[in-house]
C-alpha cells in the first residue's frame, strides 16, 4: 500500500494498530478458550483515527483477560507461528514475501527495462524476429504477406493459409505488408463468406447471400459476406443464434452481435458500469483508429439487443424455457434471485417450523430493511408510451400497473410526523416533480444479508409518500409465509403508527395474514436522529429476536445501484426497469456467490461476542447481587414486562435533570414579580430614569452569564484552530464587534443597578479583545470587597444560577460524549469516501470543541460556588470535575501501553512522532480515551468504572443540597444492567441465526438442485436440439446446485460445530470448555486482515 493512502487509512481512527482491534475483538477470542491467536500485528493492515478520545483496542475484563492468549509478533516479514493445540481455531494471516519489483515496481522499470520495452513494442509493428520469408504453416511456400492481430504469435501466413484458418473465427483482424507497412484488410476482403446452416466448410447449394452484413464483436465492427442455408426450414434469425450471433432485427436481419461480445458488454456493465454508448465507441475506434473511414453505425440496434439479451439471460436462470407457459407465465417476482438465508417456507424451513417453541420463534422470523431513495430519479422521455417493459413484475420492481392503479386512489395524502421534522415527510408533502416520471423509488431489501426482494421496489411519484411506501412492501411480501415478521424503517415511529388501518384499505390479497406478527423498528444509525422517547422502542439493541442487525442493509444497497444513476434517470420507462431488475439481480447474484464467506465471517464475530457479553453480563450480576439484589428482582420483573409491553415504563430511560437554567430563569422571574408587588425593588435596585435600561438585578445577572458564555466559547473556538482562514477571521471580528457592543449595553445597566462598581470598571484595561474583558460577576470580585459593592440579593441569583449552570453543563456534556461515542463508532461506516471523511473529521473535530466548551462552563460554575458559598453539601452532586473524569460510559484513560501501541501504529505509517505526541498531550488538553465494553467496565474492580458524571441529576434527597439521589444512582445502574443484558442477548441470538442461516442457505441449495431436477422434460413436442439444451442447463443447474450445497456444508460443519459447543459452555459454565473443545478438529481460518470487509 501505498505511504499516502496508508496514512490515510490511520487517520480514520485515533487507535492502536486496528489488525490487533480487529483480531482481539473478532478472534482472539480465547477469552473463552475459543480461539488461540498468534498473528503478527503489523500496523500496515490498519486503519486508525487521529483523535483525542478515539484510541479503541479491545480490554476485557479481568475474568476473561486470565483466559486470553494473545502472542505479538513485533517482525515485519515472514509467517507468525501457529498454535498447533487441538481444538483450537487457528487464525492465519497472510503475508507476501517483499521483493523490489513487487514493492516498488515502476522504479525497478522505469530504470532498467523502460528503453527495452518500447524497442520491443516496435518490433510487433514489423514482421518480427522469427520471420524468414515463408508461411508459417508448415509445407506451404505461399507468399507470407498476411497476419492477424486476434492470432497468438502474429504469424506471417499466406492467402490461403489465413482464409482456412479463420474459416471458424470470420471476425479477426487481418493485416496485410505492403513493403513499408502493416495495412489494414479484412477477411471480406480476401473472399470469406460465413456459411450458416453446415458445419465442416460445407457450402449449401440453396444459400441466399447477404453482402455487408455487419457483425459486432470484442474487437471491433465488421463487415462481412454471409450465405444463409436454404436446405431447411430454420430461419435465418435461428440460423445467426445457431451460430453464436444474436440478431439485430427478427426479419431480414443485415447485422448481428456475438454471444461473445454480449457476455462481455454485460459484466463490464455491470462492474465497470460502462454505458452502452462508450463501450460502441470504443469497438468502433477498434475498427477505425485512424479516423479515416468510419464503420456502419449500429448503436440503435445494439442498445436494443442488449435488452434482449438481458431479459433472457434472466430468464434462462429462473428456469422459465423449462416451464410451458414461458417467459409468459412468469409469475410477479418469479425471475429474481432469492435470498438463500431468509427463511422461505417449503423450500429451506425444517418440518413443523410452525410450532417452534416462543423462545425459538425468532429463528424462522423474516427481517426486512425499508427506504427511499431520491438518486434514482426518472425523467420523463418521449418514448415513454412506446417503450414496453418486458418483464413487467419479473425482478425487484414492483408489477407497474396495479401498483399505479392502487396509488391514484390517495393522491392528496399528507404525512404529519410526531417525531422530529423527517425528510422523508417534509418530501412525501413538498418534492418537486416537474419533468419527472419519478422523483426516486422506495425499496424493501433482506436486512440481514443485503438483497434486493423480488417485487421490491417501486418509483415514487412524488417523494416519499406512506401509499407508495405500503404498496411496495405490501406486494413484496405477498405470499411469504412467515409467521414473525421485522421491519425497520428510518420512520418507522411514525410510519408504523397507522399501518393496520392503510393496509386495511388495500386489496385483500396483498394484505398480511392476521397471524404474521409485525413488529417495527429504526435503524441503528437513523435512531439518534429521532426524539429522544422514540429510543428505547424502536432500538435493535433492545427488541428481542434480532441478532446484532442493524437495519442499514437499503444504505449499502445504494451505494451499488447509485452508481448506475444518472445513466438510468435518463433511459425511457421501459429500459429502466429491464436494467434496474438485471442490475438488482446481479447484486443478488454476487451476493449468494459470496453468502458462505460472509456467514463464517459473522459466526465467529458473533461467538467472540457471546463469549464477552455473556460473561461481563454474568459478572455484572453477580457483583449487583451483594448490595442491590431486591433491585435487581424488581428490574427483571420491569424489563420483561416492558418487553411483552405490559407496561409503558421503559427501563432504559435515564431521568433527565430537574435543576436547568430554564426552570431557575422561570422561578427568578416569579420572584422578581413577587418582588415588584410587594415594593422591594423600589430601593435602589432599578432606575426611575425613562432614558435607562429598566430590566431587573435578575435579568441582569442573567444577562451577564450568557455574554460570559459567549466569551467562554469564542476563546475556545480560537484555541481549536491552530490557523485562522481568511474568512474564519472575517468571522471572529464579527463576532467580537457583536459581542463589544452587547458587553456596552450590558455595563450600562450593572452601573446602574450596582454604581459601586465603577471604580473597577475604571481602572481595568480598555485594549483587551472582548472575549476577555472582565465581567464583574460577584464571584469575580475578592471576598473582602464583595460584600460591600454588590447587594446580598446579588450573591445570592449569581449563587441560584451558577448551581442550575452546573448541572445543565454536566447533562449537556453527557449528550456530547454521547454524540462522541457514536461519531467514532460509525466513522468507518459512514465515511466511504474521502470528502465523507473530511466532513466526519470537521464533525468530530466540532463534538470535541463543544466538550472542552461545557467543560469550562462546569468548572467556572463550580468554582463560582465556592467562592459564593464555600464547602458544603452541593458539593456531593458537583464534585471536581477532573480530565480523567470526562469521559463516555463506555470509554476509559488510555494507559501508557495503549499509547505506546498508538505511537507505533502512527510512526509505521508516516506520520512524524512530533505530531503523534502533540495529539497525544498537545493543544487539545484532554486525556485519550479508549471505548470499552461498559457493562464489563462496571463490573471490574479498577478504576475504569463509569465516571460520576453519570450519576448526578440534580434532584435534592435526604436533605442534602443537591445531592446523588439514590433513585437516581439506582436508575444508572438499572439502565447499563438492561443495557448489558440486552447486549448478551443479541449476541446470543446472533449465534443462533447465523447458524440457522448457514443451514438454510445449505438446504436452499438442495432445494433447488431437486427443483432443477424436475424442470427436465416438462416441455412436450420440442425439436430434440432443444430438449437436449434444456435438459443439459438443467442438469448443469442441478450439478452446480449439489456442488455448492456440498462445499458451502464442508466449509461451514466445523465453525458450526465449534459455535454449538461454545453456546453450551455458556449457558452451563460448570462444562470443561477445554475437554469440548478437544474432540474438535483443528480449524485454520486465513483471512486478509488489512482489508476493507473488517471495517464493517
Amino acid at each position: 500500500m501505498p505511504k499516502s493512502r496508508q496514512k490515510a487509512k490511520e487517520s480514520k481512527r485515533f487507535a492502536t494498530s486496528e489488525s490487533l482491534s480487529r483480531v482481539e475483538k473478532s478472534f482472539t477470542s480465547t477469552a473463552r478458550g475459543i480461539i488461540s491467536k498468534s498473528v503478527d500485528v503489523r500496523t500496515s493492515t490498519s486503519s486508525g483515527s487521529i483523535g483525542p478520545s478515539s484510541l479503541r483496542p479491545w480490554e476485557p475484563t479481568d475474568s476473561i483477560g486470565e483466559m486470553l492468549e494473545v502472542v505479538q509478533d513485533e517482525g515485519l516479514a515472514g509467517e507468525a507461528p501457529l498454535n498447533e493445540e487441538p481444538g483450537r481455531v487457528k487464525v492465519k494471516e497472510r503475508k507476501a514475501k517483499r521483493y523490489e519489483d513487487s514493492d516498488n515496481p515502476l522504479v525497478l522499470w522505469l530504470d532498467k527495462h523502460r528503453e527495452e520495452y518500447l524497442d520491443w513494442a516496435f518490433a510487433s509493428e514489423g514482421r518480427g524476429r522469427l520471420y524468414n520469408g515463408n508461411c508459417v504453416k508448415a509445407g506451404c511456400l505461399g507468399d507470407a504477406i498476411y497476419r492477424c492481430l486476434d492470432c497468438f504469435g502474429y504469424g506471417m501466413c499466406c492467402k490461403a493459409c489465413i482464409l482456412q484458418d479463420h474459416s471458424l473465427s470470420p471476425c479477426h483482424r487481418i493485416q496485410m505488408w505492403n513493403n513499408n507497412f502493416f495495412a489494414t484488410t479484412t477477411l471480406r476482403d480476401l473472399g470469406l463468406c460465413i456459411q450458416f446452416g453446415h458445419l465442416g466448410g460445407l457450402l449449401c447449394n440453396k444459400s441466399s447471400l447477404v453482402e455487408k452484413f455487419v457483425v459486432l464483436d470484442v474487437n471491433g465492427v465488421h463487415t462481412v459476406d454471409v450465405a444463409f442455408c436454404g436446405c431447411s426450414s430454420i430461419s435465418p434469425r435461428n440460423q445467426l443464434l445457431e451460430f453464436g450471433f444474436w440478431p439485430m432485427s427478427s426479419k431480414d436481419p443485415q447485422s448481428a452481435v456475438t454471444f461473445n461480445l454480449l457476455r462481455n458488454f454485460h459484466l463490464m456493465n455491470l462492474k465497470g458500469h460502462i454505458p452502452p454508448t462508450d463501450y460502441y465507441r470504443a469497438l468502433e475506434r477498434m475498427s477505425n483508429g485512424n479516423g479515416l473511414s468510419s464503420p456502419p453505425d449500429r448503436l440503435h440496434q445494439f442498445r436494443t439487443v442488449l435488452r434482449e439479451w438481458r431479459h433472457i439471460k434472466m430468464g434462462k436462470r429462473a428456469g422459465r424455457g423449462h416451464d410451458p407457459s414461458g417467459l409468459s407465465g412468469t409469475p410477479n417476482g418469479g425471475a429474481m434471485v432469492l435470498c438463500r438465508a431468509c427463511p422461505h417456507p417449503r423450500k429451506n424451513l425444517p418440518e413443523g417450523w410452525e410450532n417452534a417453541p416462543p423462545e425459538m420463534r425468532f429463528l424462522y422470523a423474516l427481517i426486512v430493511s425499508i427506504d427511499a431513495n431520491f438518486k434514482q430519479k426518472a425523467r420523463s422521455r418521449p418514448g415513454d408510451k412506446t417503450d414496453p417493459t418486458l418483464g413487467p413484475g419479473f425482478g425487484c420492481f414492483v408489477p407497474n400497473e396495479p401498483y399505479l392503479q392502487e396509488i391514484a386512489k390517495e393522491t392528496d395524502q399528507d404525512e404529519i410526523s410526531h417525531c422530529v421534522s423527517f425528510s422523508a415527510l417534509w418530501n412525501a408533502n413538498r418534492k418537486k416533480s416537474k419533468g419527472l416520471r419519478a422523483t426516486g423509488v422506495g425499496s424493501v431489501v433482506c436486512a440481514r444479508h443485503g438483497m434486493f426482494r423480488p417485487n421490491g421496489m417501486g418509483d415514487l411519484q412524488k417523494g416519499e409518500r406512506y401509499i407508495n411506501m405500503d404498496c411496495i412492501f405490501l406486494m413484496t411480501l405477498m405470499a411469504c409465509g412467515v409467521m414473525i415478521l421485522y421491519v425497520t424503517y428510518d420512520i418507522a415511529c411514525q410510519w408504523g403508527i397507522k399501518f393496520y388501518d392503510r393496509m386495511a384499505r388495500r386489496p385483500l390479497d396483498w394484505q398480511l395474514s392476521d397471524s404474521v406478527e409485525v413488529t417495527f423498528r429504526v435503524p441503528k444509525f437513523h435512531l439518534p436522529a429521532h426524539t429522544e422517547k422514540c429510543h428505547a422502542p424502536y432500538a435493535l439493541e433492545y427488541t428481542e429476536g434480532v441478532g446484532d442487525t442493524d437495519g442499514e442493509a437499503p444504505e449499502r444497497n445504494w451505494a451499488e445501484l447509485n452508481v448506475s444513476a444518472r445513466s438510468l434517470s435518463m433511459m425511457t420507462s421501459g429500459a429502466r426497469f429491464d436494467t434496474t431488475d438485471d442490475i438488482c439481480n446481479d447484486w443478488n447474484h454476487e451476493k449468494t456467490l459470496d453468502l458462505a464467506n460472509s456467514l463464517m465471517k459473522k459466526l465467529v464475530k458473533a461467538i467472540s461476542n457471546l463469549v464477552v457479553y455473556t460473561r461481563a453480563f454474568t459478572a455484572f450480576t453477580e457483583a449487583l447481587k451483594h448490595h442491590h439484589s431486591a433491585e435487581l428482582h424488581r428490574w427483571e420483573q420491569q424489563i420483561a414486562n416492558w418487553e411483552k409491553k405490559l407496561t409503558k415504563d421503559c427501563p432504559y430511560d435515564m431521568p433527565s435533570s430537574s435543576i436547568t437554567m430554564a426552570g431557575v430563569k422561570k422561578a427568578l422571574a416569579d420572584e422578581e414579580h413577587r418582588r415588584e408587588k410587594t415594593g422591594e425593588n423600589q430601593q435602589g435596585t432599578r432606575s426611575n430614569d425613562p432614558g435607562k435600561d429598566s430590566s431587573t438585578l435578575s435579568m441582569l445577572m442573567i444577562e451577564m452569564l450568557d455574554i460570559e458564555e459567549i466569551q467562554r466559547r469564542t476563546l475556545t473556538a480560537i484555541a481549536s484552530q491552530s490557523e485562522l482562514s481568511l474568512y474564519q477571521k472575517t468571522d471572529l471580528q464579527n463576532r467580537r464587534t457583536t459581542l463589544l457592543k452587547r458587553i456596552r449595553r450590558m455595563r450600562e445597566n450593572q452601573l446602574t443597578h450596582i454604581p459601586a462598581l465603577r471604580r473597577l470598571i475604571d481602572s481595568s484595561n480598555s485594549n483587551v479583545d472582548p472575549e476577555a474583558i472582565p465581567l464583574y460577576v460577584p464571584s469575580s470580585v475578592s471576598s473582602e470587597h464583595r460584600k460591600a459593592i454588590f447587594p446580598q440579593y446579588a450573591l445570592y441569583l449569581e449563587g441560584q444560577l451558577r448551581y442550575a449552570q452546573a448541572f445543565e453543563a454536566l447533562s449537556t456534556l453527557r449528550g456530547l460524549l454521547r454524540a462522541r461515542t457514536v461519531t467514532y463508532q460509525h466513522s468507518e461506516q459512514v465515511s466511504p469516501s474521502q470528502g465523507m471523511f473530511t466532513k466526519l473529521n470537521a464533525l468530530r473535530s466540532q463534538v470535541e470543541v463543544k466538550i472542552l466548551s461545557s467543560c469550562g462552563m462546569y468548572r467556572t460554575a463550580r468554582a463560582a460556588l465556592m467562592e459564593l458559598r464555600g464547602h458544603g453539601d452541593w458539593e456531593i452532586a458537583l464534585k471536581e470535575l477532573k480530565a480523567e473524569d470526562v469521559r463516555g460510559i463506555g470509554e476509559r484513560v488510555a494507559r501508557e501501553e495503549d499509547l505506546e501501541i498508538f505511537r507505533t501504529a502512527q510512526k509505521r505509517s508516516g506520520i512524524d512522532p512530533k505530531d503523534i505526541e502533540q495529539i497525544l498531550k498537545g493543544e487539545k488538553k484532554q486525556l485519550p480515551m479508549i471505548f470499552v465494553d461498559p457493562s464489563a467496565a462496571c463490573s471490574t474492580g479498577k478504576n475504569d468504572n463509569t465516571s460520576w458524571i453519570w450519576y448526578t441529576y440534580g434532584e435534592k434527597s435526604g436533605g442534602t443540597a443537591g445531592g446523588v439521589n439514590p433513585k437516581e444512582a439506582e436508575a444508572s445502574l438499572r439502565v447499563e444492567w438492561c443495557k448489558a443484558r440486552a447486549r448478551a442477548r443479541r449476541a446470543r441470538e446472533e449465534v443462533l441465526l447465523v447458524d440457522e442461516e448457514m443451514r438454510r442457505s445449505v438446504e436452499f441449495c438442495r432445494w433447488r438442485a431437486g427443483w432443477w431436477e424436475q424442470q427436465k422434460q416438462r416441455r412436450n413436442g420440442l425439436e430434440n436440439w432443444i430438449a437436449e439444451g434444456l435438459d443439459a442447463y438443467a442438469a448443469e443447474q442441478g450439478y452446480m446446485e449439489t456442488s455448492r450445497a456440498i462445499s458451502w456444508n464442508r466449509q461451514l460443519f466445523n465453525i458450526r460445530e465449534r459455535a454449538k459447543v461454545i453456546r453450551e459452555w455458556v449457558d452451563n459454565p460448570a462444562k470443561d470448555l477445554e475437554e469440548c473443545l478437544r474432540n474438535l478438529a483443528p480449524l485454520e481460518i486465513e483471512m486478509d486482515l488489512g482489508s476493507d470487509e473488517w471495517d464493517t
